[in-house]
């Protein structure tokens, strides 16, 4: 069951770019590091940021993404990404959230709301049906007209609690208060296998921290740093991706073995270490080249958009996460994907020379 519900996440998630797409040409973008939008907007919404801050009324979808995200929206629809999350909205439809604490206070969702978090308190109705994975979760003051499906290590039940649906959830969770709760049916369920389960949500969740992380780095890149991807060659052509990728082999394979035998002198001793530690950030940084490579042809060339840095930055980054879920074509995406971006740091850095 579990596995489902992590296929329809991935499904969603990649229904979502489009729409970004759609964002970025016909609705309001705000990018930056400290963000507040205070505005009606017509069409879909996107906020992009380390510190976000909405009080708008959207007429379509608003995709907030950061690190503290405090959002007070009137919306059709919710797409919210971000590690501390804070929700005061009236969500006309469906409101889908994945994050690390989540807050959701006062809120009213018309329909269902989706939640992966760890840390997650609720004090909001909710006129459909709630589907809840987290590390603990508190419900307080609340209606749910639905059903409430719950996967987490501790529940509690705080005052004022009315489930007019079921209320399902596993049976190795800790539960507390539910005898003070209102609803028509209670049902434990047994997680089968349970280990190798928790391992998906875990790994599910992991791979989340890593794109928000490899997102705010990138951010942070494309607005002290500019000039480093003025210097991509955007030219997708099968010839200079081959390149590029023989390049980042070769760097991937090489630069160890400079450093094992530097690592056997005194004399080379520090240069190994720094070579090694300006190795270890290229890694990382390829990444993010390469997403905004390919999140740069899907936006410009099938999606045909006006092109935006930041925009194709998400795209490629939220593509490259959610085919890296894949098993073993995952693990084989993750290594393209590292040595074509070690091929265009070393394009920048030839390019920088001249």
């Amino acid at each position: 069951m579990k596995k489902n519900k992590l296929l329809i996440i991935i499904f969603v998630m990649i229904l979502m770019i489009p729409t970004l797409v759609s964002a970025s040409n016909k609705g309001y973008v705000k990018i930056g590091d400290n963000v507040t939008v205070k505005r009606d907007v017509i069409h879909n919404f996107f906020a992009i940021g380390n510190s976000v801050t909405t009080r708008s009324n959207v007429d379509g979808i608003s995709f907030v993404i950061g690190n503290n995200l405090k959002i007070n929206d009137n919306s059709e629809y919710e797409f919210i990404v971000g590690n501390s999350i804070n929700i005061n909205s009236n969500i006309e439809k469906d409101l889908f959230i994945l994050g690390n604490s989540i807050n959701i206070t006062s809120s009213q969702v018309e329909r269902d709301i989706y939640i992966l978090g760890s840390s997650v308190d609720i004090s909001s109705n909710i006129e459909g049906n709630a589907f809840i994975m987290a590390s603990s979760l508190v419900l307080d003051n609340m209606t749910i007209k639905g059903d409430l499906l719950l996967n987490s290590s501790t529940i509690m039940f705080g005052d004022n609690v009315t489930i007019e649906g079921n209320i399902k959830y596993n049976e190795s969770s800790v539960v507390s208060g539910i005898e003070n709760v209102k609803y028509k049916s209670v049902e434990k369920y047994k997680i089968e296998s349970e280990n190798k389960e928790y391992s998906i949500l875990n790994n599910l969740y992991s791979k989340f921290k890593s794109m928000l992380s490899l997102l705010l780095v990138g951010i942070i890149l494309l607005l002290i740093c500019p000039s480093l991807f003025d210097k991509i060659n955007l030219k997708y052509s099968l010839k200079s991706i081959m390149k590029n990728l023989l390049i980042g082999l070769f760097i991937l394979v090489v630069v160890p073995i400079i450093c094992i035998l530097l690592l056997t002198t005194v004399i080379g001793l520090p240069l190994s270490l720094i070579i090694l530690a300006i190795y270890f950030i290229c890694i990382y940084i390829s990444q993010i080249l390469t997403s905004y490579f390919i999140g740069n042809i899907l936006l410009t060339k099938v999606f045909k958009a006006k092109d935006n840095r930041f925009i194709s930055l998400l795209i490629g980054v939220l593509l490259i996460k959610l085919i890296s879920l894949i098993p073993v074509i995952g693990a084989f995406i993750s290594l393209v994907v590292l040595l074509i971006g070690l091929g265009l740091i070393l394009n920048c850095i030839k390019k920088t020379q001249y």
